[in-house]
């Protein structure tokens, strides 16, 4: 079973707040296989366009290369959840557009492994 460890807001930055505007969301899928899906904001909302990197090499290639000019990418807003393939390093390399991401600082997740919640807080 796959989860999303990364989401990717795909648009532009508004000129007065610096907010982005997106018109696309990009999924990244972990699980047996990765796996990219993207949403595109503006058609029905289970329209999708879906890639599958031939390795964890070619996951962050495959959202710059081929994912993100389809878009007419002027900003992204990448949010990474613990243990993504995908790295900050990956879209700071990205330098002729705004670029945000975002980590969770706090969460609480019941395991059913321990029957009891797993609380993080990077912020104590």
């Amino acid at each position: 079973m796959s989860s999303v460890t990364a989401i990717v807001a795909i648009g532009s930055i508004h000129p007065n707040d610096g907010c982005i505007n997106p018109s696309h969301i990009a999924l990244l899928h972990e699980g047996s296989r990765a796996a990219w899906t993207l949403h595109d904001l503006s058609e029905h909302p289970d329209a999708r366009r879906k890639w599958m990197p031939e390795s964890p090499d070619l996951i962050a290639p495959t959202l710059i290369n081929e994912i993100l000019p389809l878009c007419h990418t002027h900003a992204v807003s990448a949010t990474l959840v613990h243990n993504s393939s995908l790295r900050a390093e990956d879209l700071q390399s990205l330098t002729e557009i705004d670029v945000e991401i975002n980590r969770p600082t706090w969460s609480r997740i019941y395991s059913g492994w321990s029957n009891d919640w797993i609380v993080k807080d990077k912020e104590r």
